[in-house]
């Protein structure tokens, strides 16, 4: 059994995720009664979060963080597990390539880690070991567009939440909610249905979706 997954993220009119204007507030408090286990996030997300250097800090959520990290990119740990937003027993998504390195550093951390697949982090499987090891059954997805798209693609995601800044931002090199391969047939589009839409704050708007699987491949 698949944990359930929520894409939660922030874009502009025109679907870009940087360069954004953006209130943290807005976004966070949106998500504040959400009744999830855990977050997952790709390690390019983790390497751009900024976190507090202190060290005594108040945990408000008792949430899992799972990290995806099958190059062993992510090396300040000891820092991840004291922030606030999450519980102190992470959770690192390794393929069989995972530097052995890594894996020792995560051990002797006492950071679990679940090793599927090859080259990379096999999400399927992984995921389903989530829900039977942690009795993970919610996870939120906090991350950029290329392990929303992986996700996507593999129609392992459930519902999709956009908080819309009200910006134009252009440009040629966009980085985009998702990002996968073109598609060759629109048989491979994923058909949503919108379950609510709030305006917040006057000028953001919250659009909540359900993935249509019975359309959706």
């Amino acid at each position: 059994m698949f944990p359930k997954i929520i894409l939660h993220i922030g874009s502009s009119l025109d679907g870009r995720i940087d360069w954004l204007k953006f209130d943290n507030f807005v976004y966070y408090r949106i998500i504040k009664d959400w009744d999830v286990d855990g977050m997952i996030s790709g390690s390019n997300t983790m390497l751009k979060a900024e976190m507090s250097e202190e060290t005594d800090i108040t945990k408000l959520s008792d949430q899992y963080l799972v990290v995806v990290d099958s190059k062993g990119r992510i090396h300040n740990w000891e820092v991840i597990k004291r922030q606030a937003y999450w519980n102190d027993h992470p959770i690192v998504l390794c393929s069989r390539t995972t530097p052995e390195s890594y894996l020792k550093y995560l051990s002797d951390l006492q950071i679990r880690t679940l090793i599927y697949g090859e080259d990379h982090v096999d999400l399927p499987v992984a995921l389903e070991a989530l829900h039977e090891k942690f009795g993970i059954n919610v996870l939120r997805m906090d991350s950029g567009g290329i392990l929303a798209g992986v996700l996507l693609r593999q129609g392992l995601v459930d519902e999709v939440s956009v908080v819309v800044s009200p910006q134009l931002t252009g440009g040629l090199t966009p980085k985009s909610i998702f990002v996968a391969p073109d598609l060759r047939t629109f048989d491979d589009v994923i058909d949503l249905d919108l379950i609510r839409h709030e305006v917040i704050d006057q000028n953001y708007v919250h659009l909540y979706y359900r993935v249509n699987k019975t359309r959706s491949k």
